[in-house]
């Protein structure tokens, strides 16, 4: 959830979307190949917890610069390029350091991960074999439906609070991310659920729970404070005590 909650004015929701389908299939690749069997749900967990502590820097930064500024309005060209220096380095780290998975052995010297080159004919007809199972189906819904919530609450950021008060709330967002990443870790481990399947229905009960409380309250308070759009937002501010305590507290 890279930048979320408009910590620079909601402008990167869309940078998100734009290459999130890059990033994420690089992440899975990366946690799927690498990780045992026995440890893929800590590795996709803290491939999460890196992305969130990433995004949380970014914030933190944001915020550091525009710490004196307490009106609304745009993000200065230092923060832009900070955000970019600190991708280009994770790009240079990443070439520097990662390794062919097929090099990588198992402690009993077996390989960790194989993966043939198939032809693009052979690709195409894989995705379409999986396209037809219904499961595969069901989850391109969701798949479709997963990041929606992006631009309705970074533009509802936006709109409410001022500039470094938006930094706060994506660093804040970003800190909860990452305690949810080790809770959602100590699901998928935990020593006292014995099947996998179970673990998987704890962990699907943990994010109903968090994101329908999270949107049932945001929900009840636009429904009681009827935002006019029309107008310019009221630029929210932590100066300003309990009329930008209930928002951010929502947020």
């Amino acid at each position: 959830m890279a930048s979320r909650r408009g910590a620079f004015s909601g402008a990167c929701n869309q940078g998100d979307l734009a290459d999130g389908s890059f990033l994420w299939t690089a992440c899975a690749y990366t946690s799927q190949a690498y990780g045992e069997e026995r440890k893929k749900a800590w590795y996709v967990q803290f491939q999460l917890i890196c992305m969130s502590t990433g995004s949380a820097i970014a914030c933190a930064l944001a915020l550091g610069v525009n710490y004196h500024k307490t009106k609304a309005g745009g993000v200065s060209h230092g923060v832009y390029g900070a955000f970019i220096a600190i991708h280009l380095l994770a790009g240079l780290i990443a070439l520097l350091l990662i390794v062919d998975p097929k090099t990588v052995r198992r402690d009993d010297g077996t390989h960790l991960a194989v993966f043939p080159r198939p032809s693009p004919k052979a690709e195409l007809l894989g995705m379409w074999e999986a396209l037809r199972q219904p499961r595969i189906m069901f989850f391109i819904f969701a798949g479709f439906a997963f990041d929606l919530w992006l631009p309705p609450l970074g533009s509802w950021n936006a709109y409410t609070f001022g500039l470094r008060a938006r930094g706060l709330n994506g660093l804040c967002f970003y800190i909860l991310n990452i305690v949810g990443g080790f809770i959602l870790f100590g699901c998928a481990t935990c020593p006292w659920v014995k099947k996998r399947k179970n673990r998987a229905y704890l962990m699907l009960v943990y994010v109903l729970i968090v994101n329908v409380a999270a949107f049932g309250v945001w929900i009840w308070y636009l429904a009681l404070t009827k935002p006019d759009r029309a107008k310019a937002g009221p630029a929210l501010d932590w100066t300003m005590g309990s009329e930008w305590s209930k928002p951010f507290a929502v947020s």
